[in-house]
């Protein structure tokens, strides 16, 4: 039951590398319509489709209600992050992104069998040139020393001038040796307590007010730069 209605957000590159699929694939694909509605849904099927990667479906998330989530928010708020260690660990996760450095980012994960393929990671890296302006936001995690990072970013895709805001999520902890790290083995083999508790955290107000905040920067872009909304949805100018 738990395996069934827990969306994987500890699951961090898996996000990057189908994210960069999509793009490859919209631009591949072509519709008859575009409205900014259909811009958003594009943005955040890239988060859908990291849930389906990983056998999860965010539809078969446990509902749970407003006051629910805004009490838990209060309780725990979404934080800008000011550890710089932590900061750094993200500009070099996303810079090894950009680049297809498997080897740097095995070296930021505690789990180096997510970048067994590295064919992918590499393919991936081709479509995104950079990561500009991060900002970082943080939950603290069930455990002590864990957060749950909210990476909030402009995109440098290849062939495109104008930026596009994005988020990423980053389930990080500390090792052995009391330096942070980012975790993404699966999401069954963490304790059901914790990952459970991750996943509700998705649905608090303030995190649901940032993806609406860089969804809207999102559709901005795309209404500013006709290339970018092509190469995001398939779409030629004018229709």
């Amino acid at each position: 039951m738990i395996k069934r209605v827990i969306i994987p957000l500890i699951v961090t590159w898996v996000f990057y590398i189908v994210a960069c699929f999509g793009l490859i694939q919209y631009v591949k694909t072509g519709y008859e319509k575009a409205t900014d509605k259909k811009v958003v849904e594009v943005h955040n099927s890239n988060i859908k489709k990291q849930d389906k990667f990983a056998g999860e479906t965010a539809s078969e998330l446990e509902q749970t209600s407003s006051a629910t989530t805004q009490e838990r928010a209060k309780k725990n708020p979404l934080l800008k992050v000011e550890d710089e260690q932590l900061n750094e660990l993200i500009q070099q996760e996303l810079k090894a992104m950009a680049d297809g450095n498997v080897e740097i980012l095995k070296s930021l994960d505690l789990y180096e069998k997510s970048y067994e393929d590295e064919s992918i990671i590499k393919k991936a890296a081709e479509v995104i040139d950079s990561y500009e302006n991060i900002q970082n936001y943080s939950k603290k995690g069930l455990l002590p020393d864990t957060y749950l990072i909210f990476a909030v970013a402009d995109v440098k895709l290849s062939g495109c001038k104008t930026l596009a805001p994005t988020m990423l999520r980053f389930y990080v902890e500390k090792n052995k040796a009391g330096e942070f790290h980012i975790n993404t083995k699966p999401a069954e083999d963490f304790p059901s307590a914790t990952y459970m508790y991750l996943a509700n955290i998705q649905n608090e107000e303030d995190v649901l007010e940032l993806i609406a905040k860089v969804n809207k920067e999102f559709v901005r872009a795309c209404q500013k730069d006709k290339n970018l909304k092509k190469i995001v949805t398939g779409v030629e100018n004018g229709n």
